[in-house]
């Protein structure tokens, strides 16, 4: 089951103000087309860096305009149930997991 909830826009206040806790993220484009699932022990940190770094120069990366989050201690195995949910439905990855998996 893909990440459910909220759609938040990616700006700087949400980025500082997601809770420092871990779990798993989807990144989205202007047309709110899925193009990363990432996780981390800390979600916060993770946000922080990426808008801090534009996405550590990631060209995919940066062409996120909202994503959803949700919070779970089993954040990496969560991961890799989307990654394969969404591989199973679509044939292939999300296109920025696609370069790097």
């Amino acid at each position: 089951m893909p990440i459910s909830g909220k759609l938040y826009p990616w700006n700087e206040n949400n980025a500082k103000n997601i809770p420092d806790k871990p779990g798993v993220y989807a990144l989205f484009n202007e047309e709110r087309i899925l193009i990363y699932y990432g996780s981390s022990h800390s979600l916060r940190e993770r946000f922080s860096n990426y808008w801090n770094t534009d996405f550590e120069g990631d060209k995919c990366k940066q062409a996120t305009r909202r994503y959803k989050r949700e919070l779970t201690g089993s954040y990496k195995k969560r991961e890799e149930e989307l990654l394969k949910e969404y591989e199973d439905k679509h044939g292939k990855l999300p296109g920025c997991n696609e370069r790097i998996g």
